[in-house]
């Protein structure tokens, strides 16, 4: 069962894991979508976050439980909480080997959205963690957390300041960086194909 892990400070969402223009025909004829959610529904309560239709977040453990995640006229809001230790994290799981993942999202200035698919049986790696599309509007990061950062071996020994420079090297192979120019509070389209 893969899991798929949004991790941002701040971004909105509208509209998930549906088929874009963009694919080809022969991908949307032989398509199954896994999840597709509009976002438009109500919260019964304003205190926690309650996003609802199989979602979860990490605002209970990691934000004092304190709200993170609000849903507003059909968009999902992410902002990470002033006393949260770590970025948010809306998950929901998905089981899939091959998907297109699309999406509208809007970041701002500083902001950053993560894309990170999880295997939780997968026990080689931290957390699950497989690979990562992280977008800031300057810049696109493609991540292979399971044969990097996240693989159980190097992150021990880098927390523990024992990374050997194979280690690092490898790292830096792992993680493939583009620059791009998105305009920041404006929607834009994503598509990620795994």
């Amino acid at each position: 069962m893969n899991r798929l892990l949004f991790v941002s400070s701040m971004f909105l969402v509208s509209g998930l894991i549906g088929l874009p223009q963009n694919i080809n025909a022969d991908q949307v004829a032989s398509a199954t979508v896994l999840l597709d959610d509009d976002f438009e529904r109500d919260e019964s309560q304003e205190i926690k976050d309650e996003v609802g239709n199989g979602w979860n977040t990490n605002s209970r453990t990691r934000a004092a439980g304190n709200k993170q995640v609000d849903l507003i006229d059909g968009t999902m809001h992410i902002q990470r909480h002033a006393v949260a230790d770590h970025g948010v994290s809306v998950t929901h799981e998905v089981a899939f080997a091959d998907a297109i993942i699309s999406m509208r999202f809007r970041i701002g200035p500083k902001d950053d959205l993560g894309i990170n698919i999880a295997d939780m049986n997968e026990k080689s790696v931290h957390a699950g963690h497989i690979c990562m599309a992280q977008i800031r509007p300057k810049q696109l990061q493609i991540k292979d957390l399971k044969n990097g950062l996240m693989n159980l071996t190097i992150r021990t020994d880098r927390k523990a300041g024992k990374a050997t420079p194979e280690q690092k090297t490898l790292v830096k192979t792992k993680i493939h960086q583009t620059k791009i120019d998105i305009a920041p509070n404006q929607w834009h389209d994503l598509v990620v194909k795994v």
